[in-house]
C-alpha cells in the first residue's frame, strides 16, 4: 500500500465534513499558528516600547523639574503647567502606541478569522464539487438507461 502525502492527496473523505481536502486545513492550521507568533511578538515589542518611553520621560521630567528649580520656580505656576503638559504629552505618546499595537492586533484577529473563512470556503467548494459530480453522474446514467429500453 503507497503512502501519499498530503500535498499529493486529493479530496478525501472525513466524518462529518464531507469532502475534506487537507491542504487547506495544514494552510489554516500554519496561518493560525503564525499569527499567534506575530501576536507573541508584538506584544512583546508593545512592551519594551512603552518600557523605553517611560524611561526617557521620567528622566526628561526629572530634568525639567531640575532646569525650573535651579530658577527657584518650583512653586510656581509655570512650572504647574509645565508639568502638566509635560505628562500629557508623555500619556499622549503612550496611547499612540498602544495604538499602533491595538492596530496590529487588530489586523491579526482579521487574518485568523480569514484563515477559518478560508478553510470553511474550501470545504464548502469540495461539497459543490461532489455535488456536481453525483449529478453528473446521475444524468449520464439517466441517459444510458434510455438506450437500454430500446
Amino acid at each position: 500500500m503507497a503512502v501519499t502525502s498530503p500535498q499529493t492527496t486529493n479530496a478525501t473523505s472525513a466524518p462529518g465534513f464531507g469532502v475534506y481536502d487537507p491542504r487547506s486545513g495544514f494552510q489554516r492550521d500554519a496561518t493560525l499558528a503564525n499569527n499567534a507568533r506575530t501576536r507573541f511578538l508584538i506584544q512583546q515589542r508593545g512592551q519594551r516600547d512603552l518600557a523605553n518611553l517611560d524611561v526617557q520621560n521620567t528622566a526628561g521630567l526629572e530634568k525639567l523639574g531640575a532646569g525650573f528649580g535651579r530658577r527657584g520656580m518650583v512653586n510656581s505656576g509655570v512650572y504647574q503647567q509645565a508639568q502638566t503638559d509635560y505628562a500629557n504629552n508623555w500619556m499622549n505618546q503612550r496611547q499612540g502606541v498602544m495604538d499602533g499595537l491595538y492596530e496590529q492586533l487588530v489586523q491579526l484577529g482579521e487574518g485568523d478569522a480569514g484563515a477559518v473563512d478560508g478553510f470553511q470556503n474550501s470545504i464548502a467548494e469540495k461539497e459543490q464539487m461532489k455535488y456536481n459530480e453525483i449529478l453528473q453522474t446521475a444524468a449520464a446514467l439517466r441517459s444510458l438507461s434510455s438506450y437500454g429500453r430500446g
